[in-house]
């Protein structure tokens, strides 16, 4: 998926959320640039003149991590969105997670109040149901084992704005908002899979 295309599926507060993904390493490229110009500014005459220079490639390195990445970070900002549609497009189209990049995420422990905000926590929901697709097809010794690893993660407090085709039937409009255990979103997602399948 490209990230034209999920850009052009994009709420009002998506592209600054897409944005937060970077303000750490933009800060980071940043103050790595300011303190080698400073000291090769401070440093001698003979090499004041490469301070420019070697400021390029940190430039150049966050430009290219950047395009690498814009994809994957615009996902998780749709994922995290104000729109179900969007989160719904997301999740359906470029949330391409292995099965170990999608547990991480469900039962990522937040480290501080800055990511544990709402677009994070639905984040947490989706690779959930994420999980949930991915062990579809494993026989129920193995899902069992899975439930049984993530029985102790952190309580996911999505907040939904509205229903899309895979939080309806864990949230109902204009009712409180859910909190769902990791392991209880996998099963009632591998439950209703289970029923679409049939």
């Amino acid at each position: 998926m490209t990230f034209t295309a999920l850009l052009s599926h994009c709420d009002a507060g998506d592209p600054l959320a897409f944005l937060c993904y970077y303000f750490p390493s933009f800060v980071i490229a940043c103050l790595a640039a300011i303190v080698l110009n400073a000291l090769l500014l401070l440093g001698p005459r003979s090499k004041r003149k490469y301070a420019f220079a070697l400021t390029v490639p940190i430039v150049c390195c966050w430009v290219v991590y950047f395009f690498a990445t814009a994809s994957e970070k615009m996902t998780l900002a749709l994922l995290g969105s104000e729109s179900p549609e969007a989160a719904e497009f997301a999740f359906q189209k470029s949330f391409k997670l292995s099965f170990n990049e999608a547990i991480r995420l469900a039962i990522k422990n937040p480290s501080n109040p800055a990511e544990d905000d709402v677009g994070a926590q639905n984040v947490r929901f989706y690779a959930a149901c994420r999980v949930a697709d991915l062990l579809d097809s494993s026989n129920q010794d193995f899902q069992n084992r899975v439930l049984n690893e993530v029985q102790d993660a952190p309580i996911v407090t999505p907040g939904f704005f509205g229903t899309n085709s895979i939080n309806c039937i864990f949230y109902i409009q204009d009712r409180e908002q859910p909190r769902l255990a990791v392991a209880d979103i996998i099963q009632r997602r591998l439950g209703a899979l289970g029923k679409h399948n049939r």
